[in-house]
This record gives structure tokens, C-alpha cells and sequence, in this order.
């Protein structure tokens, strides 16, 4: 009897042996894979946080894809409104994170002489904005720099918002600027 209580033991012992060498095996296999498996899970893109107002059907705040262009935001956002003026606008550029994009109204025509004769205050080079009176390189550069954070202008008054522009500056401009 003693034999095979001895026997038993050294059996019971050896099955814990061997169980605790071959679990940890099995643990460490999955981790392994997962391992190698994480960076390929991992993709490349990534999304932006899009702000699209102005002429479009559905303005709002939108989750786009990182290479998303302006054509797609507009039709992601319902599309134009029949005011939109697209005439300035590059559709085809690219997109980037936290944007804010403004779809300008047509302004009405007032005389098609004078409105070829306009700077374009959301195209226009800083060579171009300094033309107008009383603008100089800082406030172009200052003009470029807040059209480019902000999606350019939607209205005319829209250029007082740019830090040196002021009421006075801009009522020697007005006549002279468009959209």
C-alpha cells in the first residue's frame, strides 16, 4: 500500500510539472501573435474635425477623412445652395484638421466693368492687397493669414475681423474689393 501511495505522488507531482511548464507555453504563443499582429492593425489614416458654413445646404461641424477634398466636404454637407459663389474657390484642395471653410454668396452685380477691376480679397496675392489704399504688407499678410486659418471671407464687412483693419480702412476699400 505504501508503494502505491508513493506512486500516486510521484504521478500527482508529475502531471503539476508538466502542466506548469506547458501553460505558461501556451500563454506566451497568443501574446506573441499579438504582438506581431498590433502594428498591422494600425492603419495609416486618420480623421479630421471639418467646420463647413456659408452656401451649403447642411453647414456644421464634420468627421472627414484625412485625404478628403473640398469638392467631397461640400457634397458630404448636402451641396450648394444656389447663391454659392464657387468662382474663387479651390475644389480640389486639400482638407486639414480643424478647418473652418466658408462658402461665399454671389454678391450682385453691380457693373460688370467694375467688378473685373475688384481685388478678390479671398484670392488676391499680399502684391495684389496692397494696391488698396491704406493697406501696406503687414495688413495683407495679416488679410492672407486670416483667410487661410478662417476659409476666406463671406461678406465684404467680413475683412474688419482681420487684426488693423478698422471701420475707416474699411470704408476707403470697400469700393474697391469683392469677394
Amino acid at each position: 500500500m505504501k508503494f502505491k501511495k508513493k506512486y500516486v505522488l510521484y504521478i500527482v507531482i508529475g502531471v503539476i510539472v508538466l502542466a506548469l511548464t506547458i501553460f505558461p507555453r501556451v500563454e506566451s504563443t497568443p501574446q506573441n501573435q499579438d504582438t506581431t499582429q498590433t502594428p498591422i492593425s494600425h492603419g495609416s489614416s486618420s480623421n479630421y474635425i471639418i467646420e463647413i458654413k456659408g452656401e451649403v445646404i447642411k453647414p456644421g461641424v464634420y468627421q472627414i477623412s484625412s485625404d478628403t477634398r473640398l469638392y467631397e466636404m461640400i457634397q458630404i454637407a448636402g451641396g450648394l445652395t444656389k447663391d454659392a459663389e464657387t468662382e474663387f474657390l479651390n475644389l480640389a484642395q486639400n482638407l486639414y484638421d480643424g478647418q473652418s471653410i466658408v462658402i461665399p454668396k454671389k454678391q450682385e452685380e453691380q457693373k460688370e466693368t467694375s467688378t473685373t477691376s475688384k481685388i478678390s480679397i479671398n484670392q488676391a496675392s499680399a502684391v495684389e492687397l496692397t494696391q488698396l489704399t491704406g493697406i501696406g504688407d503687414a495688413r495683407a499678410n495679416a488679410i492672407i493669414a486670416y483667410r487661410n486659418i478662417h476659409g476666406g471671407f463671406s461678406r465684404l464687412e467680413d475683412i474688419m475681423k482681420v487684426s488693423g483693419i478698422s471701420e475707416s480702412i474699411f470704408n476707403q476699400i470697400k469700393d474697391d474689393i469683392r469677394l
